[in-house]
C-alpha cells in the first residue's frame, strides 16, 4: 500500500508541467462546438481522439 501511494503522490508532482500543442482553432457548427489543433505532416494519416 504504501508503494502505491508514494507512485501516486509521484504522478501527481510530474502532472503540473504542460507542453503546448499549439493554436486551438474551433468549428462552431449549430448546437456543435468543435476544438481541434493541426499537427504533424500535412500527407500524414489523420487521428481523432474523443
Amino acid at each position: 500500500m504504501a508503494t502505491s501511494a508514494q507512485t501516486t503522490a509521484g504522478a501527481a508532482k510530474g502532472s503540473s508541467t504542460s507542453t503546448s500543442l499549439g493554436p486551438l482553432k474551433r468549428i462552431n457548427a449549430g448546437l456543435l462546438n468543435v476544438g481541434y489543433i493541426e499537427a504533424g505532416p500535412s500527407a500524414g494519416m489523420p487521428v481523432i481522439l474523443l
